[in-house]
């Protein structure tokens, strides 16, 4: 406590006043300020730059559209891909089906005893 007490007497009142309306003024500035926005808004100075400016028009909706399009493609002809290397079409095989009925009973019985579970495993040691 009186290291506090000690520590605000050396404080001067100008530096408080100075550090609190720094960072008010901070605060304010990122809170209101637009910087972003100007940014974005920039116009092409030279006919170069113009030539290649586009507002949004026909042009810009058909490059979206056709992007969309390559996109939905690319993601169907993946997806066929991957159906055809894993054999997604084809039924699962009874052993597979066998192996899974032991082991959803495996863990049942794991869940209902486990007591029995670990003296057994440990009469098999």
């Amino acid at each position: 406590m009186n290291r506090v007490i000690s520590w605000l007497k050396s404080i001067r009142l100008r530096q408080l006043v100075t550090v609190l309306l720094v960072t008010i003024a901070f605060l304010f500035s990122t809170a209101f300020g637009n910087t972003y926005q100007q940014s974005a808004q920039a116009k092409a100075l030279t006919p170069e730059a113009q030539q290649y400016h586009s507002e949004g028009g026909e042009e810009f909706q058909k490059a979206v559209k056709n992007t969309q399009e390559s996109g939905k493609n690319i993601v169907e002809s993946a997806k066929e891909n991957i159906i055809e290397k894993l054999n997604l079409n084809e039924p699962i095989p009874p052993a597979t089906k066998e192996f899974f009925q032991d082991v959803k009973e495996n863990t049942q019985q794991a869940v209902k005893n486990p007591q029995v579970i670990i003296k057994g495993s440990q009469n098999q040691e």
